[in-house]
């Protein structure tokens, strides 16, 4: 396929080339001016999402082997953190709770639904009293930390509790 074979979309902050079959063939996220997602050199929790975007199939081993590197790589106990590598505060100490709602969706896709059920419990019981969650988590204690209330952590409850529901027509 040709560079001419592709079509750009984007609103000044993301962006993305879209193939004849409208399906994205290259990212870039948070920026569009940043690096294209999945192309960097680091492993990045967002990598998750390469299913959930279409990407790539659930089936697809790269998915399966994807998901196996986050497990070893960026996953302490029960949370997943965004990366490893040290940024703008340092290595990073505290879990990024939407990452770790992104790996209860990879879960369920790759089929290991009951351990996803597991971890979106597990999850669950981090909300304070009011149900609700904060930016990141510090995955020895369960204490809270960063931006409270985050949008990003209650979007990844909402999404994952979709995820794991039983469908209106399987339900009665």
């Amino acid at each position: 396929m040709s560079s001419l074979d592709l079509g750009l979309i984007g609103n000044s902050a993301i962006g993305a080339l879209l193939n004849p079959s409208a399906e994205i063939v290259w990212a870039c996220f948070p920026r569009f001016d940043g690096d294209a997602m999945f192309c960097t050199e680091a492993l990045d929790a967002s990598m998750l999402l390469r299913h959930e975007l279409g990407f790539l199939a659930a089936d697809d081993p790269r998915f399966a082997a994807t998901v196996g590197a986050i497990e070893r790589e960026l996953k302490q106990g029960d949370f997943v953190f965004r990366y490893a590598e040290a940024d703008d505060f340092g290595v990073p100490t505290n879990a990024f709770i939407v990452c770790t709602f992104w790996y209860v969706h990879a879960l369920a896709a790759l089929g290991r639904t009951d351990e996803a059920r597991r971890l979106f419990e597990k999850l669950l019981a981090c909300r304070n009293r009011h149900g609700l969650l904060a930016e990141h988590i510090d995955p020895r204690t369960g204490e809270q930390w960063g931006n409270f209330v985050q949008t990003y952590s209650m979007v990844g409850l909402v999404n994952a509790a979709i995820r794991l529901s039983i469908r209106w027509d399987e339900a009665f």
